[in-house]
C-alpha cells in the first residue's frame, strides 16, 4: 500500500487501474492530475483503512432495485469479488467483460455503453429498501 501512496499523484498506478492507458503520457499526466485532486497520499492510506474495514455485506442483502454489475476479467480487482457482491444483492445481473482496465472509461468502453443501456432500457426502478 506504501507503494501506492509514495507515488500517489504522479499518475504512475494508471498501469494498475488502466493498463492500456498507461502507455499514453498524456492520460499519465491527466491521472496525475485526478489523482492529487481527489486526495492527499495520507488520505488516501486512511480511505483504504477504513474502506477495508467496513462490512456492506447486510445493506446489500436489503437493496430492492435493479442493479447490474460490469466486471472485466483481467482487471486488478478480482472477479471473485464481483461475483460475491452479485451473489449478495437480490436479483444483481453480472456481465463480465473481457479486458484490463478497471476503470471503465479505458480499454473497450464500447462493451460498457451497450450494457448499460441494455440494461437501462429494461430495468424497472424503485427505491424500496428490504427488511
Amino acid at each position: 500500500m506504501s507503494a501506492l501512496s509514495d507515488s500517489w499523484g504522479t499518475g504512475r498506478s494508471l498501469i494498475r487501474f488502466a493498463p492500456t492507458a498507461a502507455r499514453d503520457p498524456v492520460a499519465v499526466s491527466w491521472y496525475g492530475r485526478m489523482e492529487r485532486d481527489a486526495v492527499t497520499p495520507g488520505g488516501l492510506l486512511n480511505m483504504v483503512r477504513t474502506s477495508a474495514q467496513l462490512d456492506y455485506s447486510t445493506y446489500l442483502r436489503k437493496l430492492n432495485v435493479p442493479t447490474l454489475i460490469l466486471h472485466r476479467r483481467d482487471e486488478v480487482v478480482p472477479v471473485e469479488a464481483a461475483r460475491w457482491m452479485a451473489s449478495q444483492i437480490p436479483g444483481a445481473e453480472l456481465i463480465e467483460l473481457e479486458g484490463e482496465d478497471h476503470l471503465v472509461w479505458w480499454g473497450n468502453t464500447a462493451a460498457v455503453v451497450d450494457e448499460v443501456r441494455r440494461f437501462a432500457g429494461r430495468a424497472r426502478f424503485t427505491t424500496e429498501f428490504r427488511e
